[in-house]
């Protein structure tokens, strides 16, 4: 976009620099049609901040992911596999469970971890597990806009007042979106995906599992305790940017395979869970 809009101001200095009186533009269709130089005052080139939703989107590593809009909210249906920020730096993968265990719960002890440490290929199913910190890009020094953690240009990490708007978008009470602990009637189902990776439950026999396209799944999450991963195929959760009351705790959403309602709640930073990304 850069390179377009410096060749198209240099053609336009050349232009006017060679005293021509039309500037000409071949349309994509072949067409070509003519503006009189003298009624032109900048040339420039514009993206429309519009994303086609349902497209999908790549990441800095080249990940694809699919896209879902939910209540005016375009989110990636997917969760997360970078493994670098925005700007190129490695993020630190941890794999040892002591050295997990010593990671902060702080806004810049950053790290990710796949499931098992990727002994079975959990990474392809199920991305990777991010603290915290490692979400929002070490407070967000990293990021290539406010926001944006590790997310994809164009997307960032929710606020918890975007997740409630999400939760709201599948059917719940504004008070529920508003309210501590689980809450709903089978907004968890509608917000889950890929029922046979979930344990049975009465999460996946809802009639409406599955129904929104957010398709969370079972991915578990790595403890801040003793760095133990915990919970494949009953349980996940995925980070919100915004912290707790306590500094050391951020929001989240979690899912149980034995609870049809979305939980809304907040866990220490130094825990990992997966990342989904909305729109800006």
């Amino acid at each position: 976009m850069k390179n377009l809009a410096l060749m198209m101001t240099v053609l336009f200095i050349s232009i006017n620099s060679f005293s021509q009186t039309e500037m000409k533009i071949r349309k994509t269709d072949g067409s070509i049609y003519s503006i009189p130089i003298s009624e032109v005052d900048s040339v420039y080139y514009e993206l429309s901040s519009a994303f086609p939703c349902g497209n999908q989107v790549t990441d800095i590593d080249g990940n694809l992911y699919n896209t879902v809009s939910i209540g005016g909210q375009c989110w990636i249906a997917e969760n997360l596999k970078v493994t670098h920020y925005p700007n190129g730096d490695a993020i630190p993968l941890v794999t040892s469970s002591s050295e997990f265990d010593g990671l902060l719960a702080n806004d810049v002890d950053d790290a990710y971890s796949y499931y098992n440490n990727n002994t079975s290929n959990e990474a392809d199913t199920y991305g990777a597990l991010y603290t915290y910190a490692a979400a929002i890009a070490d407070d967000w020094q990293r990021d290539n806009a406010p926001d944006q953690g590790v997310c994809p240009d164009g997307w960032h990490i929710p606020t918890d007042v975007e997740l409630k708007t999400l939760q709201i978008a599948l059917g719940m009470s504004t008070s529920d979106a508003d309210a501590l602990g689980w809450q709903g009637t089978n907004e968890g189902s509608k917000l889950a995906g890929n029922s046979d990776l979930w344990n049975a439950g009465d999460l996946e026999t809802d009639a409406e599992f599955g129904s929104s396209g957010f398709s969370l799944l079972p991915s578990g999450y790595r403890s801040n305790d003793g760095g133990n991963f915990t919970g494949l195929g009953s349980n996940t959760s995925f980070w919100s940017s915004t912290e707790g009351d306590l500094s050391h705790q951020a929001y989240r959403r979690a899912l149980s395979n034995g609870n049809k309602d979305i939980y809304r709640g907040t866990f220490t930073k130094s825990s990992a869970f997966p990342v989904r990304c909305v729109g800006n």
